[in-house]
């Protein structure tokens, strides 16, 4: 197996669990307050949140590089794969901001997930236009391991399923 296939793996899995640890760290934090969280706990799950992303662009670059690798006959996958994903990530960061700037601007305890004049906004950024760009993403990872084999089928099945759950939430 070629040398960069395997570093671009190995940096792949290692980028992909630190996000998801991250993820996992960041989750509990939103429902720990039963009100309005105070400042330190939006800014805490931000910041933690920010770390994973920054993990998963590099997964992102990753990945990208693995299915150029092993799809060298479709060069257009990669990036019909990996641009959702770069692009749902920015997005997140979209809304992060608007969570900080609403704690950092509202006198008083104020849950930025659901008050504010930005969290309207949020609705659509986690709702319909994230479900529409993870959509892309599973299914575009579906089809390179799909047909490159560069991994089991198992998870190319899987990616499709969670897509088609990520369809099912667009509404």
């Amino acid at each position: 197996e070629d040398v960069m296939v395997t570093d671009s793996r190995r940096l792949a899995g290692v980028a992909g669990l630190v996000s998801v640890a991250f993820s996992l760290t960041v989750l509990p934090l939103y429902f720990v307050h039963s009100g309005a969280p105070p400042d330190s706990n939006v800014l805490t799950r931000i910041l933690l949140g920010s770390l994973g992303l920054i993990s998963l662009l590099v997964f992102s670059a990753a990945w990208g590089q693995i299915i150029t690798d092993t799809a060298s006959d479709r060069p257009w996958l990669s990036a019909v794969t990996t641009t959702p994903l770069v692009i749902l990530i920015g997005l997140t960061f979209v809304h992060f901001s608007f969570e900080a700037g609403t704690a950092i601007a509202t006198l008083g305890p104020v849950d930025p997930t659901r008050e504010g004049v930005l969290a309207p906004a949020q609705f659509l950024l986690q709702g319909a236009l994230g479900r529409l760009l993870s959509l892309a993403f599973l299914a575009g990872s579906a089809i390179a391991i799909m047909t490159t084999g560069f991994l089991p089928r198992w998870l190319a099945r899987a990616a499709v399923v969670a897509a088609v759950v990520q369809a099912c939430f667009v509404p």
